[in-house]
């Protein structure tokens, strides 16, 4: 089941390029790339911050209450900070470079799809791996086909997720509103919290992820048709 997983996720970021080719036609291959480098540049940053803070990444779920849940949740939260300033950087990077912003549907694609092309090939990778000589050494994570349909489902919502941050960034940047950037810090930081705490149980699971999908894909509608200019 992980090896159908890696390979949907492929399919999901094939569709999803397709998609955006009509919300925000052209391309904008730069503001892509630039958002697939944050990614990348992501794990130096975040790494940087759980050496300097002698913290570990966590096991999870996470208990909230205990003192190692909530330096847990410390490690969450330092993840989606690290994110966020990537991500603003490289918005940064573009307008220095460019002299204009950067589409911001295909900044949070490029963003987006990068960390599911990470997941995709890490899985597809590690079903691979049971069929080396080392295959009895591989421990990997039992999934039932209803795990895999909503794990689709919470990449789809993670993609929608990364534009909405980016045109929320993109938007704070060109009218100067850096109170506006609280929205990506502080909505990414608290939605890995909640997913990091949450008890391992399918109808909170089923609830979690399609609330988040149904008001993240909202969000970006909404967002889309007010700043059309930004697409």
């Amino acid at each position: 089941m992980l090896l159908i997983y890696g390979v949907l996720c492929i399919a999901l970021l094939a569709a999803i390029a397709s998609v955006a080719r009509w919300l925000a036609p052209p391309g904008d291959h730069r503001a892509a790339t630039a958002g697939a480098l944050a990614f990348a540049a992501f794990p130096v940053l975040y790494f940087g911050f759980l050496h300097a803070a002698s913290l570990s990444v966590p096991v999870l779920p996470l208990d909230p209450w205990s003192e190692e849940g909530k330096a847990g949740l410390l490690v969450v939260v330092l993840g989606a900070v690290a994110q966020e300033v990537c991500r603003l950087l490289s918005l940064l990077a573009v307008i220095l470079i460019l002299r204009k912003l950067p589409s911001a549907v295909w900044h949070g694609l490029g963003f987006g799809a990068a960390e599911l092309l990470y997941i995709s090939l890490g899985t597809i990778a590690s079903s691979i791996a049971l069929f080396l000589p080392f295959g009895s050494a591989v421990t990997l994570p039992e999934l039932s086909a209803f795990d895999v349909l909503l794990g689709i489902i919470e990449r789809f919502s993670a993609i929608a997720g990364h534009i909405v941050y980016s045109y929320v960034a993109c938007f704070a940047l060109a009218r100067r509103k850096r109170l506006w950037l609280i929205v990506p810090f502080g909505g990414h930081a608290a939605i890995n919290m909640l997913g990091a705490a949450m008890p391992r149980d399918y109808a909170i699971a089923v609830v979690f992820v399609g609330t988040l999908t149904v008001a993240t894909v909202t969000i970006l509608f909404v967002l889309h048709r007010k700043l059309a200019w930004l697409r």
